[in-house]
């Protein structure tokens, strides 16, 4: 896939939907997509919205944890907020209703956006969740329901909040992780 002349990798496909990894370098706009087939046909050119996620928060000092977790020693709660793309929390069992996992930012911070990154695991996204925000991690605010396509990176928006707590609680069941 290819922003005017700067190419993206697509990070998951529908009937209906393209979500792509967007270089840092693109600023939110409107841009002319081209797709290529894998021989390099041409698929067809189409107009894609980019929208920003905006300036992500400093993630020193955030902590997380989870309603179940991996019997799996490479998929622990810290690759969570870890920033790397290469490693992923998981529960280590088919999705629930009512599975969680939580992050502590240490201290109150305003945010709009949430990114939920399902990793390289086929099939691993959350089929539905639902948001919540906290300022002491007791009492909660549902501030977003998400309803999934199946890509592997769903972001989340809602009207800003500031808080310290973010859980996020899976709505939603499947075999997948």
């Amino acid at each position: 896939m290819y922003f005017g002349g700067i190419h993206a990798d697509i990070a998951g496909w529908s009937d209906t939907s393209i979500s792509a990894y967007v270089p840092d370098e693109l600023p939110s706009d409107t841009y002319k997509v081209s797709v290529n087939g894998a021989g390099g046909q041409s698929a067809g050119d189409s107009t894609f919205t980019v929208n920003g996620l905006g300036t992500a928060l400093s993630k020193t000092g955030w902590t997380a944890k989870a309603s179940k977790l991996s019997p799996y020693a490479t998929d622990v709660l810290a690759n969570m907020i870890d920033d790397d793309t290469d490693t992923r929390y998981s529960s280590g069992t088919g999705q629930e209703s009512g599975q969680w996992v939580e992050v502590d930012m240490g201290k109150a911070q305003t945010f709009n956006t949430i990114a939920l990154d399902s990793g390289s695991g086929t099939g691993d996204y959350a089929r539905g969740a639902d948001v919540f925000v906290s300022s002491n991690g007791t009492k909660w605010t549902e501030v977003a329901a998400l309803r999934s396509d199946g890509q592997q990176i769903e972001a989340v928006t809602f009207a800003p909040q500031t808080a310290r707590y973010v859980k996020v609680v899976n709505t939603g069941s499947a075999g997948n992780w």
